[in-house]
Parts: C-alpha cells; structure tokens; sequence
C-alpha cells in the first residue's frame, strides 16, 4: 500500500511539475506575442529549468534570443530542439518532421543573420527536405545562395 502510495505521489509531482513548465512557456509565448523579447526569454528559460528535455521552451527560447538579436544563443537553443525532436518517438513522424523543418528554417535564419550563407544553404536545404511545399523557405534559400555567390566574388 504504501508503494502505491509513493508512485500516485510521484506521478502527481512529475504531472505538476510539468504544468508549471507549461505555464512558464505560455507566460512567455504571450511575452513573445507582445513583443517583449526579453521578458518571453526569462520565461522560457524558467520553464526549461523545470524540464530540460522541452521542446517547445527551446525552440521558443531560440525564436526570442533571434529577435534579441543573440544568433548565435538562438541557434544553440535550435540544435538542442532539434537534437530532442530526432529523438522523439517515431510514430509521431508526421508531428515530428513539420516541427524539425520550421527548426531547421529558424536554424538558416540564424545562420543567414550572422552572414554564415554556405551553412544557412545546408540548414535551409534540411528544411525543404522535410517540408518541400515551404515557400518561405525556399525563398530564403535563393537569397542566401545569392548572397553567398556575392560573399565569394567580394574575396
């Protein structure tokens, strides 16, 4: 009985513990959706010092240091979302392949702002990959593949 006892109360913990993750990222998708960067990152991180293994927090996190101007942070927060979207359960592959290809289209973004065109090619190319029908994505990947064609004519 008192086992039992201790796995409802575990189970219990861990399901509040989640919530309060949840809230957190909420909290600072409204900050994100206000404009207030700054205030959406501290709630992002909070829910991430809750639950490390969240999606979600990261990605979101990488899209508020991106607009915050911190590319290179961004793009550590989108290779840990896309490190934990490979490993996520594979009968969500549909799910799962949208959310990697907006990573990876974020990851070019980054990638794009700091003038890294050859790697922002590759992370845009990931994306299409996985989303061909994406015109936003495409369309950033012309424009850094002319950049990159002008980087190395200016050399």
């Amino acid at each position: 009985m008192r086992f039992l006892l201790t796995i409802i109360s575990l189970c219990v913990a861990s399901l509040l513990f989640a919530q309060q993750e949840s809230s957190d990222v909420r909290r600072g998708n409204q900050q994100y959706n206000d404009s207030n960067y700054t205030e959406a990152e501290v709630n992002y991180r909070r829910g991430l010092e809750k639950n490390n293994q969240s999606f979600e927090a990261h990605f979101n996190l990488g899209d508020a240091l991106f607009r915050q101007e911190k590319y290179p942070e961004a793009l550590e927060q989108y290779a840990e979302a896309e490190k934990l979207l490979k490993a996520d359960d594979k009968t969500r592959k549909e799910k799962v392949g949208s959310r990697l290809a907006d990573t990876y289209h974020n990851m070019g973004n980054a990638l794009y702002a700091q003038q890294q065109y050859d790697k922002a090619i590759g992370a845009y190319q990931q994306s299409l990959r996985l989303n061909p029908k994406d015109n936003d994505t495409r369309y950033n990947l012309v424009k850094a593949m002319q950049q990159l064609q002008q980087q190395q004519q200016n050399q």
